[in-house]
């Protein structure tokens, strides 16, 4: 269920990307940590994953995004995702998830504070 869950909100994401104006993939792709889909919000592309944090008595249901820069295997493997992310890519990001009445308590984290477990040093924007 938790799979069809990610799809869906992934096909959502493409759809309100869509009414934004911007290239988006067709179709979300599938990977082990969830569901991706690229985009373009101007010159450089963007990678959007989600994937889902299971219930937990303290945390509740989560949402995980990442907003990543498109980049090829080696740049990749070389860490090319998490550098030189483009802001607008983030901006539409933020734009639609905060507007929606489906999100709630939206936070942004730094990738390296998130990865530490500090999660407590989110923000509401990004």
């Amino acid at each position: 269920m938790t799979a069809a869950l990610e799809m869906t909100s992934a096909k959502w994401l493409i759809g309100e990307l869509r009414g934004h104006g911007l290239r988006v993939s067709e179709e979300p792709g599938q990977k082990d940590f969830g569901w991706y889909l690229d985009f373009q919000p101007q010159s450089s592309s963007s990678t959007f994953v989600i994937s889902f944090r299971p219930d937990n008595e303290q945390e509740g249901k989560t949402w995980i995004g990442i907003v990543e820069r498109h980049c090829g295997f080696l740049d990749s493997l070389l860490g090319g995702r998490a550098r030189r992310i483009a802001p607008p890519a983030v901006a539409v990001i933020h734009k639609i998830l905060s507007g929606s009445p489906n999100v709630e308590e939206l936070r942004w984290h730094f990738r390296r504070d998130f990865d530490q477990g500090r999660e407590e040093l989110g923000a509401s924007s990004p």
